[in-house]
């Protein structure tokens, strides 16, 4: 009991003399976790819907996960590793968990990034409680990230895996995306229907609506070419985002970092994504042959 006393006594001791910026960002940890956690589990028992818009191009991927959608958005799963990464980080800093706090800030900024310029218009601002929830998510914590990344950006040198982790993590995710659609590709009936007159449509689910690979942000044409083309620029910007986001995070806080020699890394990415690709792009342009076929 009393060897108890003196470690409680001990750790009491040490964290008061934390400085203050990593005490308040003790306190945003808690905070960012708390309340994904709380919109997670509200989400998981209520079968709450995000973005589900059963139109001529999009069917949401909740039609399929139903109660456990949530925990497939990008935005939950940033907040999520964000809260862990700042408190994992305050409680015991070191070398790998500063790369940790590095990479899920990248993501919480792209969070903020794509939501505000992609996905904001599909929200009902005028629901204070929905619109409370998303502007927590989606602007207070990608806000409270950059914040304390500010407050530590001097600890540590970043390394090449601070940097790959978020530009790994954001491409596996556009993968799963990917597949998710291939493999779900069908003759869907739309909710929506004019004169009674039911909606069939040749599509895939889909986690946000803009990230439709038949119909790339939000195109409903037939153009293989502009497909394509809208296709190839959300492969690139999987990788090429994050790691412009990361340049301006290191420029911007002056954090310092190892020398990158990415054009090896670059080259040898490249060429197995080709293969990959391709076969994407021969997929594509079969179903397309065999919705005109129907």
């Amino acid at each position: 009991m009393e060897n108890s006393n003196n470690y409680i006594s001990e750790k009491l001791d040490d964290f008061s003399k934390w400085a203050r910026h990593r005490k308040t960002a003790l306190i945003f940890s808690v905070l960012v976790l708390s309340f994904s956690i709380y919109l997670i589990t509200r989400s998981i028992r209520n079968n709450y819907q995000e973005f589900v818009l059963d139109n001529y191009y999009f069917i949401s991927f909740v039609n399929y996960f139903q109660n456990f959608s949530v925990i497939f958005y990008f935005t939950y799963q940033s907040n999520i590793l964000l809260g862990l990464a700042l408190l994992g980080y305050t409680i015991s800093p070191t070398k790998r968990k500063f790369q940790f706090l590095f990479a899920t800030t990248v993501m919480m900024t792209i969070v903020f990034i794509v939501f505000w310029t992609l996905i904001a218009w599909h929200i009902d601002f005028n629901n204070s409680k929905e619109l409370f929830s998303t502007a927590t998510v989606h602007f207070l914590h990608p806000i409270l990230a950059v914040i304390s990344l500010f407050w530590f950006r001097k600890d540590f040198v970043l390394k090449k895996i601070g940097l790959f982790a978020a530009i790994f993590y954001m491409f596996a995710y556009y993968i799963f995306c990917l597949f998710l659609y291939i493999f779900t590709v069908k003759q869907w009936l739309s909710n929506q229907y004019d004169d009674e007159k039911f909606v069939y449509f040749y599509t895939g689910l889909t986690i946000y609506p803009f990230l439709n690979f038949l119909h790339p942000f939000f195109y409903s044409g037939n153009n293989y070419f502009l497909i394509f083309l809208l296709n190839l620029i959300t492969f690139l910007f999987s990788f090429i985002l994050p790691y412009l986001v990361a340049l301006l995070l290191i420029n911007l806080y002056g954090i310092r970092r190892i020398e990158w020699k990415l054009r090896p890394f670059i080259y040898s990415f490249f060429k197995r994504i080709y293969k990959l690709f391709k076969i994407t792009y021969d997929k594509t342009k079969m179903i397309f042959n065999k919705k005109e076929d129907q």
